[in-house]
């Protein structure tokens, strides 16, 4: 007797939705990860392109930079903070998907704890730095002490500058550990073994 094939169907609908809201979060995190991404990038090349003292008077010269230090504090306040903000908050809602099996993977541990201490750090610098670097070319030029302030705004630029790419380096190792998921040493087999043993069997 031979035994019967099961019925087969063709699919009409396409492919069916099983990840439930995950794309929903991914996608506008990935497009404010690059938001963050792109425009640090972009405050640096300006930064690197700004106006030669060579070639200006001091006061032009001043004028110029703070010029240049109000558009990259405009740039910091109204696109990278909220883009962060936003791109934390939907990590947040990927990571209560599955909250106990996440928590013990250990490239998401080092991402996390990239993101919640030295983050912070240095864009609480960055912006300090920026304010620091606006106010004294403010005072210089209303104190007329323009020699010693185009000194001084030099060393502010190129310590905002170091800061900036040492924030575009930080958001790149977070983007390889968020997309390459390294084990750093973990077996993750044992791991979600001991998660299952714990877990209260229905």
């Amino acid at each position: 007797m031979s035994e019967k094939l099961p019925k087969t169907y063709k699919n009409r609908k396409g492919r069916k939705s099983g990840r439930g809201m995950r794309p929903f979060f991914l996608i506008p995190k990935i497009i404010s990860i690059c938001a963050i991404w792109g425009v640090l990038a972009a405050c640096a090349l300006l930064i690197l392109c700004a106006p030669d003292f060579a070639h200006k008077t001091e006061s032009a010269y001043l004028n110029a930079i703070h010029q240049l230090l109000t558009q990259i504090t405009q740039l910091n306040n109204y696109l990278i903070i909220p883009a962060l903000i936003l791109a934390n908050v939907f990590g947040l809602l990927l990571f209560l998907d599955e909250p106990r099996i996440f928590i013990r993977l250990r490239w998401l541990q080092a991402k996390m704890l990239l993101i919640i201490l030295i983050y912070p750090a240095l864009f609480a610098f960055l912006s300090s730095k920026l304010f620091h670097a606006r106010s004294t070319i403010t005072t210089a030029l209303a104190n007329n002490s323009l020699e010693f302030a185009v000194g001084l705004t030099q060393k502010n630029l190129q310590v905002i500058n170091l800061t900036i790419f040492t924030v575009l380096v930080m958001t790149t190792v977070i983007i390889i550990l968020g997309r390459h998921k390294p084990k750093l040493g973990q077996n993750w087999a044992q791991t979600y073994a001991k998660i299952k043993q714990k877990s209260p069997k229905k």
